[in-house]
């Protein structure tokens, strides 16, 4: 179990390093640049007022999203970091939640 808890984060953390300096490098396209973030931030609080409305703001933001991407990328970089964005985000708000907390401690 512990083993599965390192493993897949560092799966995700390395194939979307991958993934970036790909698009960034081939594109010069950012996959994962702030706004994108952002704008799933702001449907995860919409989802903490109003679950049902926060998924369809989720849904609207991805589909923006994967369109900016497509039109910057191909299509295989574009599903595949339509994907991966809500897991930076998650990865984001780790670190952030982390750093409070041992800022909170000392």
């Amino acid at each position: 179990m512990l083993a599965a808890m390192i493993i897949i984060p560092l799966f995700f953390l390395i194939s979307g390093y991958f993934l970036w300096k790909n698009a960034l490098e081939k594109y010069e396209h950012n996959i994962f640049s702030f706004w994108v973030i952002i704008r799933l931030a702001i449907s995860l609080l919409i989802a903490f007022l109003n679950p049902y409305i926060g998924i369809v703001v989720f849904l609207f933001f991805s589909l923006w999203n994967f369109f900016v991407t497509l039109k910057n990328t191909s299509l295989i970089t574009a599903i595949v970091a339509v994907i991966y964005q809500p897991i930076a985000l998650f990865f984001a708000i780790s670190v952030i939640n982390k750093t409070i907390r041992s800022l909170n401690d000392e």
